[in-house]
């Protein structure tokens, strides 16, 4: 019995270890010491639901360690011997029996009803107590709950049903106990006397009036019938009359049930499943017939109440772990725009390993293993299995707007756009509500991220360790300051050195534009200027048919034709720097150009901007084709224009492409409105190519939008 014990010491004295050590086994007994409630003496009734609930709770994140006991030292505070629990029927049979009559005279009154094997003579008071006769009214008859006889002398101290004794309780308990959690006490009630021996049906005491012979019979019975419930010798017999000379007195009183009540309930319980499947005869066939005595569980009674308790049973939800204390190690998992997420890094107190990164990889190898989306559109707050970066992890559902839901990943911290048939099923309840252990922090004394403190903290994401040095409760969540644990900067004068330094470059960088007069990018001569054609710019090729991450340039044709124009984002930065030099070369250059053939290419300024073009058409309204925007547009007048300079690069790098579904991208307005709002949004998409009337055009499936 060594193994059926042991000791936990838990992490905070406010988490319910009773109720976590109740759903392992066959809890014996807890024990939590007042004085140090942080350590929890816990026994199983075997050795095998021990082991396994020290395994369990080794793992929780509650708990600090477990440790072996020696030996079982531990008792339940007894009560003093003379005080005996408050009944109704608690009573002595000698304040009963109070009489006026000297002692001499009982027991001469009681050896001579010995002798003749006649019943014990009530004493004449006791006689005057007795109660008067009265008609049997609705509730007041005292029929057992279990048996259905009449003059039951026993009742529930809580709901006060009548029961012969506690053979009859035990029989009805699977009904008893769906109603109340009974204790078993004598009754006290006009019609039941506090004594075995004076109980007696109602036409007893009509008769005692008028013969005392019936008086005398009536009693002998009612003495018979109890001995049947008590399994005690019928009064009269040898045995009987021998105890009555021995003792000369009536018999004890029995004692309440004194069973702990989570024994008994486990034992109903039990007794109550088996109970629910009818047991045949293996000769027969036939259903086995109960007992006529014995109780048949409340069937409909436990349905009914298995309904209540299905539709009032709360919601099943994600549970978040215990926030790490200060002075433990953290990591970061993502970085939002004013917050970031953090989970509890390196192995666990016990040793295991870290209960994050396990999670995690439970859960992708649990999505791995599941081919079937789901079939209809799920509801806010549903969890399923989501996809992100070419694997699928634990997603909340957040809003559904037609064939797209937008999801929250909770053991990461990113938000992200995806069709709803791309969604699975968590068919493991324990990776769908498991524990979470990400925890939203903002950083003490920074209200939000600047672009360039977002991109320094994202370089951290996942890779460098921080010590937690402060942990302060505020209305929006928990505010932390950390410290690297190589580098030990505090988190919080990082972010603001960095965002400082941010600061001075853009200060720089717009004076260093307003005091550079003079330009600094070789001008075209325009006597010897050789004009660049179409055909030496350099096309773009986009990748097909396989997933690549784009960003989106135009999308000013969005609602006339379902076209966007993209680049790559790996091409961002040199997308940028083509258009920084455009800027520079066209504000250089104080030579104002015509072009005279549709094929050459050039620079023209539109709506703030320089950037490469091509005439489309040489009519009176001359339509220029944007190549860096992918789209034609009829420029008022002559629009200022200036020679391709030398040390531009010819390369392309914008796509035109059809979108097949361009609902994904969640958009409504008009087109200034929509262009404005797609430009720079990046879209996880594939790309493949279709002939259409002799011509090849590009089409892209969007997967999931994001930025």
């Amino acid at each position: 019995m060594a193994d059926s014990y042991f000791k936990v010491v838990i992490r905070d004295p406010k988490w319910d270890v009773r109720t976590e050590a109740k759903q392992l086994g066959f809890l014996y007994q807890l024990f939590i010491d007042s004085k140090k409630p942080q350590e929890v003496f816990i026994r199983y009734k075997s050795t095998k639901e021990a082991i396994r609930a020290r395994e369990v709770l080794a793992k929780n994140e509650n708990v600090l360690r477990v440790e072996s006991m020696d030996e079982w030292n531990i008792r339940p505070k007894k009560k003093p011997e003379n005080q005996q629990p408050e009944t109704n029927g608690a009573a002595s049979i000698e304040a009963t029996n109070t009489t006026t009559e000297p002692k001499t005279a009982t027991k001469r009154n009681a050896a001579a009803a010995s002798k003749n094997n006649m019943p014990l003579p009530i004493p004449m008071q006791m006689q005057m107590q007795l109660p008067i006769p009265m008609p049997m009214g609705p509730g007041m008859a005292t029929v057992c709950a279990a048996c259905r006889n009449n003059g039951a002398s026993f009742q529930c101290f809580v709901c006060g049903i009548f029961y012969c004794g506690e053979q009859c309780q035990r029989a009805d308990w699977p009904a008893h106990i769906m109603q109340c959690m009974p204790r078993l006490v004598r009754a006290t009630n006009a019609f039941v006397p506090n004594i075995p021996q004076m109980i007696a049906p109602m036409g007893a005491f009509h008769g005692m009036h008028e013969e005392p012979g019936r008086w005398n019979n009536s009693m002998e019975n009612v003495q018979q019938r109890q001995s049947v419930h008590r399994n005690e010798p019928v009064a009269g017999s040898s045995k009987q009359s021998a105890k009555g000379q021995n003792t000369g007195a009536l018999p004890k009183v029995p004692p309440a049930c004194n069973v702990p009540t989570n024994v008994l309930k486990s034992m109903a319980v039990k007794r109550h499943q088996e109970q629910a499947v009818p047991s045949t005869s293996s000769e027969t066939g036939t259903p086995n017939a109960q007992p006529p005595n014995e109780a048949k569980p409340a069937k409909d009674g436990s349905k009914l109440i298995k309904r209540m308790q299905q539709k009032t049973a709360p919601k099943r939800t994600i549970q978040y772990a215990t926030f790490p204390l200060e002075g433990e190690n953290v990591k970061i998992s993502y970085v939002a725009d004013s917050h970031l997420y953090v989970y509890r890094a390196g192995l666990e107190e016990n040793g295991q390993s870290n209960r994050y990164i396990e999670f995690v990889k439970r859960s992708i190898e649990c999505a791995r293993k599941v081919t079937e989306f789901i079939r209809s559109p799920p509801k806010v707050e549903d969890v399923l299995f989501a996809p992100f970066d070419g694997d699928y992890y634990r997603a909340i559902v957040r809003s559904v707007e037609g064939a797209q839901v937008s999801v929250f990943f909770p053991d990461f911290g990113n938000t992200q756009t995806v069709e709803w048939n791309e969604l699975k099923i968590i068919p493991d309840k324990d990776i769908q509500y498991g524990t979470c252990y990400t925890h939203a922090v903002t950083i003490e004394g920074v209200a939000a991220f600047s672009p360039m403190v977002r991109q320094f903290l994202t370089e951290l994401q996942e890779q460098d360790e921080f010590e937690l040095t402060k942990v302060n409760d505020g209305t929006d969540g928990k505010t932390v300051d950390m410290r690297h644990v190589r580098e030990l900067y505090q988190m919080s004068d990082k972010v603001q050195e960095v965002a400082q330094m941010e600061k001075l470059v853009q200060g720089a960088a717009a004076l260093a534009v307003k005091e550079d007069a003079a330009p600094k990018v070789a001008v075209p001569d325009p006597s010897s200027y050789i004009p660049v054609t179409a055909d030496d710019i350099i096309s773009h090729e986009m990748p097909m048919d396989q997933e690549v991450q784009l960003m989106i340039v135009e999308a000013s044709e969005l609602l006339d034709s379902n076209q966007l124009t993209v680049i790559l984002k790996s091409d961002s930065i040199a997308f940028a720097k083509m258009l920084n030099e455009c800027e520079q070369y066209g504000a250089a250059d104080p030579n104002p150009y015509q072009p005279e053939s549709e094929s050459v290419v050039f620079l023209v300024h539109f709506e703030g901007i320089w950037c490469r073009a091509l005439v489309a058409g040489m009519e009176e309204e001359m339509q220029y084709y944007l190549l860096d925007l992918g789209i034609l547009r009829t420029l008022p007048g002559k629009p200022d224009c200036r020679r391709y300079p030398a040390g531009l690069t010819r390369q392309m790098f914008t796509s035109e492409c059809i979108v097949e579904n361009p609902e994904m991208l969640r958009v409504e307005g008009s087109k200034e409105d929509i262009n404005v709002a797609l430009r720079g949004k990046l879209l996880q998409a594939t790309a493949h190519q279709r002939t259409e009337e002799e011509s090849e055009a590009t089409y892209i499936k969007i997967h999931s939008m994001s930025g």
